[in-house]
C-alpha cells in the first residue's frame, strides 16, 4: 500500500538500509533518473554516483541516522536533460522499538519554480529601470482595484513609499483636477476587461500637481475571468503646462510682456517640475517698488536684461514676480542685484528677495513664499536691497 502511495507521487521517494544501501525507489525516481528499480536495489551511492556526490549523500544520511532529525538541503542536481535544482527532505526510519532501521528520503525538483522566480527578478528589475511608472493591481472579492506592486519610477515620481501604496486603490492620487468620475468609469471598462487610456491630472505626497498618460490593460486568470491590470504611467506635465500657458498667453499678457498671476503660477508649476524630474534650478525673485512703478517702464528696464525664458509678472496689487529660469541662487541674487541697480538708475526705489527652485522643492508656491519672506527681511534696511531666501 505504501509503496502504491510513493509511486503516485511526482517526488522522488527513495529508502536506505543502516549499510546504505537502496531498498526502495518509487516511480517518480525511476522516470527523472531513467533508470529501472531493479538496478538500484541492493546498491551504495557508491555504486551509482561519483565519488564526491556519494561522499556527501553518505555524510548527509549520517548526520541523519546520529540526530535522529529531519534533515532539509538544497541541492544541485545533473540528470540527462540537465542541471536540476532539488529539494530533499532526508529523516530517520524508526522501529517499533525505538531503533534506527534506515533513512527515507523525498526529493521535490523545483526547477521549473526557481527559474519562473529568476525570469520574474529579471523582469521586476527590468520594469524598476523604466523611466514611465509601473504598476499592477488585483480586483479583489469587492470588485475593487488594488495594489500589489509598483516600481521604482512610481515611488520617485509620487513621493509615497511602497508600504503606503500596497494594498489600497489608486485614490489617494487624485485631487481638485482629478475627474473622479471618469477614473471610476475607467475601472468598471477594466472589470469588464476593457483596455483604458486617459490623461489624467494627480497628486503627489507632499500636495503638488503631475500630468501623467495612463494605459491600463486587464489581466486574465487561468478561468479566462479579469484578475489583475497593469498600468503604465508616461509623464506628460511638462507638455500640459506648456499647452495651458499658450491657451492663457493671449488673454495673460498685461503690457510690455508682463504676465497676470495665473500665467505665473502655472509657470512656477513647470519649473518645479523640471527641476525635480531633471535636477535644474531656477530662481524666484518676489519685488516691490517704493511706491508702486509703473509696470511698463519696470518691464523696459528689466527687458535688455532678462532672457526670453524669463517670466515678469504683477502677483499682487504691489509685488512683481520672475521666474529667472536655470540659475542657482547665487546667479539669480546677483542678477537680481543688477536689475535693483537698473531701476534705482532709472529713479525707482525697490526692494526684492530672491529663493530657489530646485529638486527638493515640494511646491513652487513655497518657493515665492520664500521669495517673499526674504524681501520682508530687507525693508528694515532700505530700498534697492536684495534678500535671499535662508
Amino acid at each position: 500500500m505504501l509503496d502504491h502511495l510513493a509511486d503516485s507521487t511526482i517526488a522522488m521517494v527513495f529508502v536506505k538500509d543502516m549499510q546504505g544501501r537502496y531498498v526502495f525507489i518509487n516511480r517518480g525516481y525511476e522516470l527523472v533518473h531513467r533508470v529501472s528499480r531493479e538496478s538500484y536495489l541492493g546498491k551504495t551511492d557508491y555504486d551509482l554516483f561519483p565519488k564526491d556526490a556519494a561522499d556527501a549523500y553518505c555524510e548527509a544520511d549520517r548526520r541523519v541516522l546520529d540526530t535522529r532529525e529531519v534533515l532539509v538541503t538544497e541541492e544541485r542536481r545533473t540528470y540527462k536533460d540537465g542541471a536540476h535544482t532539488v529539494v530533499v527532505v532526508k529523516f530517520p526510519l524508526i522501529d517499533a522499538k525505538g531503533d534506527s532501521y534506515g533513512v527515507c528520503g523525498v526529493a521535490t525538483d523545483i526547477t521549473q519554480r526557481i527559474d519562473a522566480e529568476t525570469r520574474m527578478r529579471m523582469l521586476s528589475a527590468a520594469v524598476d529601470q523604466a523611466s514611465d511608472m509601473v504598476a499592477m493591481f488585483e480586483l479583489t472579492p469587492l470588485r475593487e482595484w488594488r495594489i500589489f506592486y509598483v516600481n521604482d519610477t512610481f515611488v520617485k515620481m509620487t513621493g509615497y513609499d511602497r508600504a503606503d501604496v500596497i494594498g489600497h486603490t489608486s485614490r489617494f492620487l487624485e485631487g481638485p483636477r482629478t475627474n473622479v468620475e471618469e477614473s471610476n468609469r475607467r475601472r468598471a471598462l477594466l472589470a469588464r476587461g476593457i483596455p483604458c487610456r486617459a490623461e489624467v491630472a494627480y497628486y503627489r505626497r507632499d500636495g503638488s500637481i503631475f500630468w501623467v498618460e495612463l494605459n491600463a490593460r486587464p489581466l486574465h486568470g487561468p478561468d479566462g475571468n479579469i484578475t489583475h491590470t497593469i498600468v503604465l504611467y508616461r509623464d506628460i506635465t511638462q507638455r500640459r503646462i506648456e499647452e495651458e500657458l499658450e491657451s492663457l498667453e493671449g488673454e495673460d499678457v498685461i503690457s510690455g510682456g508682463v504676465y497676470k498671476r495665473a500665467y505665473f503660477e502655472r509657470v512656477l508649476e513647470g519649473a518645479a517640475h523640471d527641476a525635480r524630474v531633471n535636477g535644474r534650478m531656477h530662481g524666484v525673485v518676489s519685488i516691490a517698488t517704493q511706491p508702486l512703478a509703473d509696470v511698463a517702464a519696470v518691464a523696459q528696464i528689466f527687458s535688455e536684461r532678462l532672457r526670453t525664458a524669463d517670466v515678469l509678472a504683477t502677483i499682487g496689487a504691489d509685488e512683481l514676480g520672475l521666474l529667472l529660469r536655470y540659475c542657482s541662487l547665487a546667479q539669480a541674487e546677483r542678477l537680481t542685484h543688477e536689475l535693483l541697480d537698473a531701476l534705482d538708475r532709472a529713479g525707482i526705489r525697490a526692494s526684492a528677495g530672491v529663493a530657489q527652485i530646485d529638486p527638493a522643492t515640494a511646491l513652487a508656491a513655497q518657493a515665492l513664499q520664500q521669495a517673499r519672506e526674504a524681501r520682508a527681511r530687507t525693508n528694515s534696511g532700505g530700498a534697492n536691497r536684495v534678500g535671499a531666501s535662508e
